[in-house]
């Protein structure tokens, strides 16, 4: 009950909580990239081959179309290829930085996790000190207690003594003094 009603407990478990709503996972976007140019293209140097919706991949010829003389490059005997590849990677810089921010709201609810168990550690030493307090308290007065009747006790045999003629004043007013001091004690918090 003591730690539940703790406000320093209370304002911990709260900010788990606002650091537990900042931790979204964010999934980077899977989705691949369109390519910026085609994948295969035919030259304009020979002869251009068609193919079915155009698309080379499919393998289905409809026919050829005329064109110019093939191109050379600059070294001699080398053609260029009537056709060419393109590779486009695309990196995409929200998924590293939606990463970073995960990263970032996870490290900031392990914190707060931390500081929470942390804090209920503090508030249960504090608690069990104050239970021991109480303990030691209750034992002292009861030791108190246990001394003013003893020295009541003490008074009692010495008046019995003085009435029969084997003591004197000064032991009975002695007694009396350590009556009064054990009552003293006895209301002393």
């Amino acid at each position: 009950m003591a730690l539940k009603n703790r406000p320093d407990l209370q304002s911990s478990a709260l900010g788990i909580k606002i650091r537990a709503g900042l931790f979204v996972r964010q999934e980077p976007d899977a989705s691949p990239a369109r390519p910026a140019g085609p994948v295969l293209e035919p030259r304009l140097s020979g002869d251009r081959i068609l193919y079915l919706n155009d698309n080379p991949l499919t393998g289905i010829i409809l026919g050829k179309a005329a064109g110019g003389p093939p191109r050379r490059s600059g070294r001699p005997g080398i053609q260029i290829r009537n056709w060419s590849v393109e590779l486009t990677l695309t990196i995409p810089l929200s998924s590293i930085i939606s990463r970073a921010a995960q990263a970032a709201a996870k490290a900031g609810l392990d914190q707060q996790i931390v500081l929470l168990k942390q804090a209920e550690q503090t508030a249960f030493l504090e608690i069990r000190a104050a239970v021991r307090a109480v303990q030691t308290n209750y034992e002292r007065v009861g030791a108190r207690k246990t001394a003013r009747e003893l020295a009541e006790q003490k008074l009692e045999a010495e008046e019995s003594k003085l009435k029969v003629g084997l003591s004197n004043n000064f032991f009975v007013l002695n007694y009396q003094r350590d009556l009064a001091l054990a009552k003293t004690a006895e209301l002393r918090p």
